[in-house]
């Protein structure tokens, strides 16, 4: 046994922390500052006026409703005509448990185009933005679309991955080491580098997450959003400013425990650690989506298995250079088992909830970046499967040849950690899928091939090919369409074609103005063909907007 003077962090092994960190940091920002920004993940179920609706006279509000709370802030939603003059009143309210959005109008508006736009905050923390087009007195041009976003907003989000990486790592040594110390090392539990440690991790846990908070302002609202004190409230009571700010206090009172002689110390690490570990559940994809408690519960396993192996690791590194190494990573051995038993089952819960249908997996950033995580945890699986038999083959020996390979495995997790990190701020699998569809829909006589670029709610592109019955091209004297969809909220969406020209390259060859569907779920296309001066044509098919 150490006596409290020895140094367990050696030289060599402080060293070997140090790059492992260093390293860490340096791809995080690689990665991160070369990400997209984070699609949205609450989705618009439905708005009044709908989109692409006319009504006769001006309504005195307009509203949007999401599938989930979200957090609107002054100025976040507003309605222009097409010119770029404002119809609100500047102060949009939350109704329904915060899924909708209402914006009161300014009287005597004339008749003519209006957008509706946002930009709000989700339950998850992932800034959601998005625009409609109505019009009053007059069919809306749907031609018209909302300004670039604030370039502003997307650094921030990138900032705030970065942070979340860099939570991730404090999470594994403030709750990670001490629960490890606990299971295979206890008479390293009130050593110096154990402290030192925790308290390190502690900071950056409570240092990210203040941070990410005062980052919430300008997401919301751009630069005017940190001089408004109402912006400042609203971060402060969402869903994703609150577990912030209860994670850093958290994290504070964690950094005490670990320096604290008292006999409460104990009691107050475990409470601190339990915030810690439910603020981190509580504030990303868990949050939102289905059976959300489920996800909460999982998330939760999830964190702590992952702090404890990852945890596990830097205290096999740090026992490495002395007496107690061959029994700490004995002790680890089944330790580990179990970390990764509840890492898999809690890794197939999530994967399960988040990718729809199987073909996202390795068709979306999310669904390959979640392979790439696999891959790295197989990694450090196999260095840890080394790492426990030479344990059990030498445990009577003093060896240290093996040194280089636990720190393999540490590199491995600290790999394994980015990719999280990445993935909690990627929109799941099931809102990117965005696949090509091809439909064959017979039209009278005639048969239209119709592909649509891109099957995901938004923009989309759609091209039409007519055949006769014999397949030989067959052209029209117009092509038209409609979308359409049950449910209130979203009238009906026109699809205008163009002939391609020049026309060398068909006369059957039809592709639509730039056409945006709204929210997703099953549409119906509706295409009408006039063949010639006296044959028309018309018919329905059914496709999946992701």
């Amino acid at each position: 046994m150490l006596r409290e003077s020895t140094p367990l962090l050696s030289h060599g092994v402080r060293r070997a922390v140090v790059t492992a960190l260093c390293a860490a940091g340096l791809v995080l920002a690689t990665v991160f500052l070369g990400a997209a920004a984070a699609s949205a993940h609450a989705v618009l179920v439905s708005s009044d006026p709908g989109y692409g609706a006319m009504v006769d006279h001006a309504p005195a509000r307009v509203s949007i409703t999401f599938d989930e709370p979200v957090t609107a802030a002054q100025n976040a939603v507003t309605v222009a005509d097409r010119d770029g003059a404002r119809a609100d009143d500047g102060s949009p309210a939350t109704a329904d448990g915060g899924r909708t959005v209402v914006v009161p109008l300014r009287p005597g508006l004339s008749d003519g185009t209006y957008l509706l736009g946002w930009s709000l905050l989700s339950a998850d923390g992932h800034v959601v933005a998005g625009s409609i087009v109505f019009g009053i007195g007059v069919p809306p041009d749907l031609t018209v679309t909302a300004a670039p976003p604030d370039p502003l907003i997307a650094t921030l989000d990138t900032v705030v991955r970065l942070l979340t990486a860099l939570g991730y790592l404090g999470i594994a040594l403030a709750v990670g080491i001490p629960l490890a110390v606990r299971l295979i090392w206890t008479e390293a539990a009130h050593s110096r580098a154990i402290t030192q440690l925790t308290r390190v991790g502690a900071a950056a846990v409570s240092g990210t997450a203040l941070a990410a908070f005062a980052l919430i302002p300008g997401r919301l609202g751009g630069a005017a959003g940190w001089g408004e004190p109402r912006t400042w409230i609203q971060s402060a009571i969402s869903l994703a400013g609150a577990v912030l700010l209860a994670k850093a206090m958290g994290a504070i009172a964690l950094a005490y425990a670990a320096t604290a002689s008292s006999r409460r110390a104990g009691s107050i690490m475990a409470v601190s650690g339990t915030v810690v570990v439910l603020a981190q559940a509580a504030s990303g994809h868990a949050a939102a989506g289905e059976y959300r408690w489920a996800a909460v519960v999982s998330t939760v396993l999830h964190v702590v298995a992952m702090a404890v192996w990852v945890g596990g690791v830097m205290v096999v590194v740090l026992a490495w250079r002395t007496s107690r190494r061959v029994r700490v990573v004995a002790r680890f051995g089944s330790v580990a088992a179990g970390a990764v038993a509840a890492l898999a089952v809690s890794g197939v819960f999530q994967a399960w909830r988040a990718v729809s249908p199987v073909a996202a997996l390795w068709s979306t950033s999310w669904g390959l970046l979640l392979i790439a995580k696999l891959s790295l945890v197989a990694v450090a699986l196999g260095v840890a499967v080394a790492v426990r038999r030479w344990a059990a083959g030498n445990r009577r020996r003093e060896s240290v040849g093996m040194s280089w390979v636990v720190r393999a495995e540490l590199g491995a997790q600290v790999a394994v950690l980015v990719v999280t990190a990445l993935l909690t701020g990627v929109a799941p699998a099931r809102d990117t899928y965005d696949p090509a569809v091809a439909l064959d829909v017979p039209v009278g006589a005639l048969t239209a091939h119709v592909n649509i670029d891109g099957a995901h709610a938004g923009p989309q592109k759609i091209t039409v090919r007519l055949k006769d019955s014999a397949g030989l091209p067959r052209g029209a004297l117009e092509v038209t369409g409609r979308l359409e969809r049950d449910g209130g909220g979203i009238g009906p969406v026109e699809v205008v074609f163009r002939r391609v020209e020049p026309v060398e390259i068909g006369p059957d060859y039809f592709v639509s103005r730039p056409v945006r569907v709204p929210v997703a779920g099953e549409w119906r296309l509706r295409l009408t063909v006039v063949a010639d001066r006296v044959s028309g044509y018309a018919a329905t098919v059914p496709y999946r907007v992701w």
